[in-house]
């Protein structure tokens, strides 16, 4: 008898679990398809937006999600130019990475979530398919205004970023690296505007790449100024200027050319970078690696000439727009106070026990952060000067 009520308990306890599993597998499935149901637009918008210097071959034009009960999963389906094909069989390693990021964006925008965690979000992309995810974070009208907290260990992404979210200047942004001690991790605050990496490169005597980092600063301040003033150029077509189907790039020596023009009479920046640093007739190559035919080395051999080709770009930056660069130059040297009273305090509140490390990372920081306000100052006045 004790034997036979034992087997029907587990009888009755085997039907009741296949019930529950029944139940919880159908509660499983209706949620899913609750989350997927209307988001199928926001991920063809983001997916494409992600790979629009793609050929048409490429983007999406639908998506929907299939679900097959063999396999208990889903399949996603793409429409591309009336073919309806498997994500996984027709995409790239690459474009599968995309995908995913336009299906949590997409969910994101559905939930309205005010905070987002992106680990490491471009590993296997291309650098193009990269600023192309960046001009998404940082113009799309609900991710803009998201909390995101991004990690990455791709340093020209984590560059990249940091300097568009800044040239933008959607809300507040900070940058951190993490750093390992011999008693402990320590996160560091780190300024990569280009105006951050040159000062870095010049307090180490690294003329080189502070050589680098001004020409692309140069050429990125000239390219903007180009695109926002709607200036077009008259150029002759050859076989080199073609990068991708339906894209002609632009050399920067023409760039540079209307450039000039467009400024009339205010040259006193621009002939000082041209004459002390730019080769000007070699800017026709397409590319940021050091050359000695693209910079006078000859000419820039101290660190002191750099500095001066380096104010001359940023006095050139605020000569662009000076009124946005007023206000941003206020809130700088706001932000800049707030730091150099933090190091004082943490100073003040400094023990015996304090690491002899933690505490020339403090005087550094605070000295760094001064003679950056002193540098800030100037290009206020310099500024106020430009609107008179």
């Amino acid at each position: 008898m004790e034997e036979n009520a034992r087997n029907d308990f587990f009888r009755g306890l085997n039907v009741e679990y296949a019930e529950f599993h029944r139940q919880a597998y159908e509660y499983k499935r209706n949620k899913e398809a609750q989350i997927l149901s209307g988001i199928e637009g926001s991920i063809v918008d983001y997916y494409n937006e992600i790979n629009k210097h793609d050929d048409d071959s490429e983007k999406l034009d639908g998506i929907s999600f299939v679900f097959e009960s063999s396999q208990q999963s889903y399949r996603v389906q793409l429409n591309i130019q009336n073919e309806q094909v498997d994500a996984f069989v027709r995409l790239s390693e690459g474009h599968l990475k995309s995908l995913g990021l336009s299906i949590l964006l997409a969910l994101a925008k559905k939930k309205n979530s005010q905070f987002i965690v992106f680990d490491d979000v471009v590993n296997a992309i291309d650098t193009e398919h990269r600023s192309n995810i960046i001009n998404t974070f940082l113009t799309d009208p609900y991710i803009k205004k998201t909390q995101k907290i991004i990690t990455t260990h791709d340093k020209l992404f984590w560059e990249l970023y940091s300097n568009r979210q800044r040239s933008l200047g959607n809300g507040e942004f900070k940058s951190f690296v993490l750093n390992c001690y011999p008693h402990g991790i320590h996160y560091e605050e780190k300024d990569i505007s280009f105006e951050g990496k040159i000062t870095e490169s010049l307090e180490c005597y690294d003329i080189r790449q502070a050589l680098i980092y001004c020409r692309i600063w140069f050429e990125s301040l000239a390219s903007q100024h180009c695109v926002d003033s709607g200036l077009s150029v008259t150029a002759s077509f050859t076989s080199r200027d073609f990068q991708k189907p339906n894209m002609i790039k632009i050399s920067l020596e023409k760039m540079y050319a209307v450039l000039i023009e467009s400024l009339g009479t205010r040259l006193e920046n621009v002939n000082y970078i041209k004459s002390n640093f730019l080769s000007w007739a070699s800017q026709n190559q397409e590319h940021h690696a050091f050359s000695e035919h693209n910079y006078n080395i000859v000419h820039s051999k101290t660190s002191q000439e750099i500095q001066m080709i380096f104010d001359s770009i940023r006095r050139f930056e605020i000569q662009l727009s000076p009124q946005k660069k007023l206000a941003s130059l206020v809130a700088t040297l706001s932000a800049l106070e707030t730091k150099i009273s933090s190091c004082d305090n943490k100073i003040q509140r400094a023990t015996q026990a304090t690491p002899a490390d933690v505490m020339r990372q403090w005087n550094n920081e605070r000295l760094k952060y001064l003679r950056e306000k002193s540098k800030i100052e100037e290009l206020k006045d310099y500024c106020e000067n430009c609107l008179l």
